[in-house]
């Protein structure tokens, strides 16, 4: 067979697919980077949050809300109510009361030597403000000692003495004060102790808890047959003691004690939304001419019963709220085309030259991308508002 050379098949047809393949990849990548890169600039402008402190007066005599004029209708309403609470418990406390015990008075001079009730004696090595003083008078023999009892001069655990030696006060001379002096064999106890004494505040406190149950039990009762949105709120009512009695007395001792409690309540009916109304337009009209008003702060809506006219069937609440204001931003801020290619340092390096902005936030899309696009369509710039 006769060899006619080599056959020249050009370009492999798999070379030819890869390469294809490879051209669409690079091209799909490139318009899908320019398709869907973005940038997102989130402007954090500068902000301040204002308290308003208003009264709205509610009139038993009013038909319908004037919220201009911060005028609520409302009925006026008064009840009393009695209770009780038996054994109430008393807690241990700890009380200061003066430590006694006894001292073993010496007398080492040759001379019989008298020793008053009241003297006073100072332990060696105390405080100056500790002292004692003897509960009754004792005569000494010359070279003897004698057994007296002592009380401290304060209350509290002070008086709480180890054994030791104790001076004589106001002797006359060094001599005297050598050889009459005091010593405590024993400890002296008794400056504190555990006890269950009623306090005032025991009574007081044990008047309030009752008081508020009951405060609860009449406002439901009160209630009662009203129209859910017109109610006596809490905040919209108090009471007042008309007569409370204890079985205990304060300081004295004891286990439990018994209290019993006759109140009056008072409150008016209101429409919780309508107040809200009212305390909303108010802080809204703070906002100055180069703010806007956002929200209202999370919780900051308040109210409470200050005045109540019986006779005229009139009211005052007084209204609290707060408001977050935003300043507002110059056009500038939302040119496009002056952050293009912008990287995150040269944005924030650009936006903090601008007034009433506290921060900025930037992402990208892809990941990757590190500039903001050249076609202001893929970049956003917004306010956070909240």
């Amino acid at each position: 067979m006769e060899n006619l050379g080599p056959y020249d098949a050009g370009v492999p047809f798999r070379k030819f697919i890869f390469i294809f393949l490879l051209v669409c990849v690079v091209v799909g990548a490139g318009v899908f980077y320019s398709a869907l890169s973005r940038a997102t600039v989130t402007i954090i402008p500068k902000s301040a949050v204002k308290s308003v402190d208003t009264e709205v007066m509610v009139d038993g005599n009013l038909s319908s809300p004037d919220l201009d004029k911060g005028l609520l209708p409302g009925q006026i309403m008064v009840r009393e109510a009695t209770g009780n609470q038996s054994d109430v418990e008393v807690q241990s406390k700890q009380i200061d009361e003066f430590a006694r015990g006894k001292v073993l008075i010496h007398n080492n001079s040759p001379y019989v030597q008298g020793v008053k009730q009241g003297a006073g004696l100072h332990p060696v090595g105390a405080p100056n403000d500790v002292g004692f003083i003897t509960a009754n008078r004792v005569l000494l023999p010359p070279k003897s000692s004698r057994t007296v009892d002592v009380v401290a001069a304060m209350k509290g655990a002070k008086g709480n003495l180890p054994p030791g030696k104790l001076e004589f006060l106001n002797l006359d001379n060094q001599y005297m004060r050598d050889n009459l002096w005091a010593e405590n064999t024993d400890k002296i106890e008794g400056g504190t102790r555990q006890a269950k004494i009623v306090l005032d505040s025991d009574i007081a406190n044990a008047e309030d808890a009752l008081a508020k149950k009951m405060f609860k039990q009449t406002l439901d009762e009160m209630n009662k047959g009203l129209d859910s949105g017109n109610v006596i709120q809490p905040e919209s009512a108090h009471y007042t003691y008309l007569d409370k009695t204890a079985t205990a007395q304060p300081g004295s001792e004891a286990e439990k004690f018994n209290i019993q409690l006759r109140i009056q309540v008072q409150g008016v009916t209101i429409n919780e939304n309508d107040l809200k109304s009212i305390a909303e337009k108010k802080i809204q009209s703070m906002a100055d001419s180069n703010e806007d008003f956002v929200r209202q702060e999370p919780d900051s809506f308040s109210y409470s019963l200050t005045e109540l006219d019986l006779d005229n069937k009139k009211a005052l609440i007084k209204v609290e709220m707060k408001g977050l204001f935003n300043a507002k931003l110059s056009p500038k801020v939302f040119d496009k085309s002056s952050i293009v290619g912008y990287n995150e340092a040269a944005l924030r390096e650009h936006f903090s030259h601008m007034e009433n902005i506290a921060d900025i936030r930037v992402s990208f899309w892809p990941p990757f991308r590190k500039t903001v696009p050249n076609v202001e369509s893929r970049v956003d710039i917004g306010v956070k508002t909240e």
